[in-house]
């Protein structure tokens, strides 16, 4: 009887341990989320948020990315009033406003969202997580352009001992841009699509956490599908033309750095 009951005890021992490490085996973590630091060729850093599935027992894996970024350019004159700036001059002909300053772009800023959606490899050389990666993407960009016609006046600066002329605000004007006698805003608004290969490395931190990085080329298209031109007034308009918008099709290269989270 005894031996009956030790035998059922081992019997209900052996199933319970391998019912554990059953479940123990089925959860592997078969997702990550994580955030990357992109530096895009042309615009400013952005950072994006990475999705990815992995498989068992498979070398590829599905990656979702949804990032944000953009860039912004000044002139010289981003600074005037201030400072003389490079805008040109013109002289009107006109009692009440003799010159004028004209840049026909004072700043100019794009920003953008963009979703990228791909399969990636996981191959080990020489003890490294060696990644590679295509994506297609598909986003939306707008960029902003701004000129401006203020009145200015030649004024005498002394420096070095020497004393010299430049054109400057007119004394009258205040902050720039409200007393512009003139400006122009345009807007462009496009849709982008296109594909990316990256190439990089991935080293794990912990069980959970891991980073990657990565170069990469884009292959994209840009298709205007929206333009916008707002004048302050009808003053001077003729010295800033519009200028319309297109498509256009180009090649960056980009790199980034992520840090991930398996769950």
């Amino acid at each position: 009887m005894k031996k009956i009951l030790v035998l059922l005890i081992f019997l209900s021992s052996s199933i319970a341990y391998s019912q554990i490490e059953e479940i123990t085996k089925t959860k592997v973590s078969v997702n990550s989320i994580g955030l990357d630091y992109r530096f895009e060729g042309g615009l400013s850093p952005n950072i994006g948020i990475t999705y990815r599935r992995f498989f068992k027992e498979s070398k590829y894996n599905l990656r979702a990315n949804l990032s944000l970024g953009g860039n912004n350019l000044y002139s010289d004159q981003s600074w005037y009033p201030y400072t003389g700036g490079n805008f040109l001059i013109y002289n009107t002909g006109d009692s009440n406003t003799p010159i004028i300053g004209v840049t026909e772009t004072v700043y100019q800023n794009t920003a953008y969202q963009r979703i990228e959606i791909g399969v990636e490899k996981e191959t080990r050389l020489w003890r490294l997580n060696f990644i590679s990666g295509l994506d297609f993407t598909i986003g939306h960009r707008v960029s902003n352009r701004y000129g401006r016609i203020t009145e200015v006046e030649l004024t005498e600066v002394e420096q070095n001992g020497f004393k010299y002329n430049q054109y400057g605000p007119k004394s009258s004007d205040s902050t720039f841009p409200n007393d512009d006698l003139n400006y122009l805003n345009s807007t462009y608004n496009s849709i982008t699509v296109g594909a990316n290969f990256r190439g990089g490395f991935k080293t794990n931190i912990s069980r959970r956490l891991y980073a990657t990085a990565f170069i990469g080329v884009r292959a994209q298209g840009q298709f205007l599908i929206r333009e916008k031109f707002d004048f302050k007034n009808e003053s001077y308009k003729d010295h800033l033309p519009i200028k319309q918008g297109g498509n256009s099709f180009n090649f960056d290269t980009f790199a980034s750095l992520g840090l991930h989270y398996r769950f």
